[in-house]
């Protein structure tokens, strides 16, 4: 069944998309002329001449046939020579035939059985409406998979950003290079940080090969002079009466250091102050005798040399420094430094102690494991330093190593966790579609062998004679003897439209012909079996406006062809499964709604297109069939006035006039005098007035007066106007007019 229907861009409703439904088995829609009644007929004869329009079916979303009766309708069918393509009926044959035609198009026959399999299985797959089914699960896993990747683009340090390059504008084109990069390297052992630096020499198109960094040369103690006296105290000679006591005291090197402030003693002892030995400058010159001035300035030598020697591995360190290339790792070589200097300063502690105190023995701290640590630092940096240069040698290829290795990163690293979902669950999902798309191909050709079938079976049994026959035989009931069907002679399995004498009718058809002819062409199309079995047997009636140009005894057949459709689809026989009706005729409107005293309404729906000025239709939705004639409309006031004197309108009396006037002159034909006499005293009085006014023809809500009547006045009026239709023996049609609403 046709649930709803999405109109888009309508002219009629302002170029907006409006939903029409839900739409129940018979949908009535009353609107005036140019309210948009045939745009919808026209949208839903092709929903693709309105771009956005959709019909949403029910049933597992199995699409009806839908047959459209408007003018478009009307011209195609009469165009040309009058010439008709053939309904055909099944006619005389074989049972067995026939049997097998009604297992194969019955309600639960094989076509219905194959066409509702294959439509599940293409729901299930969801190739028909974009979003559901298999497909829709494997759209959503990979749209949630590349917003995630989207994203967590900005993860990535600005320096490999580049690696976006032609991805950033098309979120399905950057999905399937993830989706390659996942597939090509399950795993990766990229690290972020030598990505960046060796960007630096790839991506950036302004670098230049590195100059390599010098090592440190370690410095050989054994080629200076006197570095064994660092280990030997130096001291005076042991010759000298007063070395005993500075061997004993241990305070050569104290005496040495006072020995210049003995000259400017005048003779005494610059710390006792008494009278020094006469022969103690002697004793002092004989004990530091030219040896040990020899071991101390072989020990000043040595510490000369030991200062140049830091000074030259400090300036190599420092130039290290100063050439701040991006491939020595700057915490690691400030940290090799820092302990470098550690052990240089403990060594020139050292020697300056051996200077202070000659006698004391020291020992250096070894630098070699300083010096092999700083040097092994800049000889990672001179092969990361080789390695740029021969990228920027090779910037080409190497670009292309290099975005494939970040391309590993971003996948395996930044979105490792969203790439681990989408392969869990991509793989059951295609596994499914794969498995229902391998199901569809056998649905279709079971359900083309059964429609060839079909065909074959319709070719034995099928006719048009009947149609013929029909058509004619309703031509004649209502006067029509101007033209007749006819077998055509020059259109396969058609029909022609011709004069009594056989003459083709051509063109000279008239408007209410035209209109007519093709309308019971049109019913007897809905009844009959489709030409091509590929088209669907179940249907959908759009009919707009069939009565345009008719008179009574035709509008007559036409509602009763239109109701006859209506019942057949409450009591699901025949080929229409839903029908929608538009009018604007109030008339036929009424015929084709009415329903007969104890008849339910259920499956009914009724809509009212109003075109309003200056602005797009509206379609409002009633409980109840809100069109109502003249007639029953008068009666309603009557009803609503009974119930409730109080809430009368002005002009009460002339609507009771208004009634009389329709029963009884038109529809009664009863003598007025007659129904006068049967009353007597004010009742017979209002009786007459009530008359009177007929006979005087009035039609204003007021006459000649401006009168209001108050709540006892009008419920005086309305008993005599009961017993006017109890006096004349049409009491009953007075109580049926006011016990069925509306």
């Amino acid at each position: 069944m046709l649930e709803s229907f999405t109109l888009a861009s309508a002219p009629c409703f302002g170029g907006q998309a409006v939903t029409i439904g839900p739409l129940a088995p018979v949908t009535f829609i009353f609107g005036a002329n140019g309210s948009g009644k045939t745009t919808i007929s026209r949208a839903l004869a092709d929903p693709s001449a309105y771009p956005g329009g959709r019909p949403d079916w029910g049933r597992a979303g199995i699409p009806l046939g839908v047959k459209v009766y408007n003018r478009d309708y009307v011209n195609a069918t009469v165009a040309g020579a009058g010439e008709l393509l053939g309904v055909f009926l099944l006619g005389t044959g074989s049972q067995d035939v026939h049997r097998e035609i009604a297992e194969l198009t019955g309600a639960d026959g094989t076509l219905q059985r194959l066409q509702t399999d294959l439509a599940a299985l293409r729901i299930t797959l969801g190739d028909e409406e974009p979003g559901t089914g298999k497909l829709g699960e494997i759209k959503t896993a990979r749209t949630t998979l590349a917003e995630a990747g989207w994203r967590k683009r900005r993860f990535i340090p600005d320096a490999l950003q580049s690696m976006f390059a032609g991805y950033n504008h098309s979120k399905e084109r950057f999905l399937e290079k993830v989706l390659d990069v996942a597939k090509a390297h399950p795993t990766t052992g990229t690290d972020p940080a030598s990505l960046t630096r060796d960007a630096a020499s790839v991506f950036d198109t302004t670098a230049v090969e590195v100059a390599e960094l010098s090592a440190l040369t370690e410095p050989n103690p054994d080629e200076a002079e006197g570095l064994e006296l660092l280990g030997t105290p130096i001291v005076g000679s042991t010759d000298v009466a007063l070395a005993a006591l500075f061997e004993k005291l241990g305070n050569s090197d104290w005496v040495s250091q006072g020995r210049a402030y003995l000259d400017h003693s005048d003779g005494r002892c610059p710390f006792c102050q008494q009278e020094t030995p006469h022969n103690l400058a002697d004793q002092l010159r004989d004990y530091f005798d030219s040896r040990f001035a020899d071991q101390v300035a072989r020990l000043a030598s040595f510490v000369e040399w030991h200062d140049e020697q830091q000074e030259l591995l400090r300036a190599a360190l420092d130039r290290v420094e100063e050439r701040s290339v991006a491939q020595v790792d700057a915490t690691s070589f400030a940290a090799a430094r820092a302990a470098f200097e550690s052990t240089l300063a403990t060594n020139s502690a050292e020697l300056q102690k051996k200077q202070a105190s000659p006698s004391a023995t020291v020992k250096l701290e070894p630098i070699d494991e300083d010096v092999a640590a700083v040097n092994a630092l800049i000889a990672s940096a001179n092969f990361l330093i080789r390695e740029h240069n021969t990228r920027v040698r090779n910037r080409a290829t190497e670009r292309r190593t290099l975005l494939d290795k970040c391309w590993q990163h971003f996948v395996r690293d930044t979105i490792a966790a969203d790439v681990a979902v989408y392969e869990v669950q991509m793989p059951p999902l295609v596994k499914a579609k794969e498995a229902v798309e391998d199901k569809i191909p056998t649905a279709v050709g079971r359900l083309r062998d059964a429609e060839a079938r079909l065909r074959e079976l319709q070719r034995q049994v099928r006719s048009s004679k009947p149609i013929i026959e029909a058509i004619n035989a309703t031509l004649a009931s209502v006067g029509f003897d101007s033209f007749r069907l006819a077998t055509s002679a020059g259109l396969p399995d058609g029909y022609s439209l011709v004069r009594p004498d056989g003459v083709p009718v051509a063109e000279s058809l008239s408007e209410g012909e035209r209109t007519f002819i093709t309308f019971l062409y049109f019913f007897h199309q809905l009844q009959g079996e489709p030409a091509d079995p590929r088209e669907p047997r179940e249907l959908v009636a759009i009919i707009d406006d069939p009565i345009s140009s008719l008179d009574s005894d035709i509008l007559f057949v036409v509602s009763t062809l239109t109701k006859r459709l209506i019942a057949d689809i409450r009591a699901a026989t025949g080929r229409v499964r839903q029908i929608v009706v538009l009018t604007h005729n109030v008339h036929f409107h009424k015929e084709v709604t009415y329903t007969r005293h104890g008849e339910s309404d259920g499956g009914r729906q009724y809509l009212v297109l109003r075109k309003r000025p200056g602005q797009p239709s509206e379609l409002v939705a009633y409980a109840d069939n809100p069109v109502k004639t003249a007639y029953r409309s008068l009666w309603n006031e009557v009803r609503a006035a009974t119930d409730n004197p109080a809430s009368s309108l002005v002009g009460l009396q002339n609507v009771l006039r208004r009634i009389l006037e329709n029963y009884f002159r038109i529809m009664g034909e009863i003598d007025e005098d007659e129904i006068i006499a049967t009353f007597s005293g004010g009742d017979q009085a209002i009786c007459r007035s009530l008359f009177s006014w007929i006979n005087d023809g009035s039609h204003t809500i007021i006459d000649e007066i401006d009168y209001a009547p108050s709540e006892a006045e009008t419920a005086v009026w309305l008993r005599v106007f009961r017993e006017i239709f109890v006096n004349s023996e049409h009491e009953g049609h007075y109580a049926m007019m006011m016990r069925n609403p509306d």
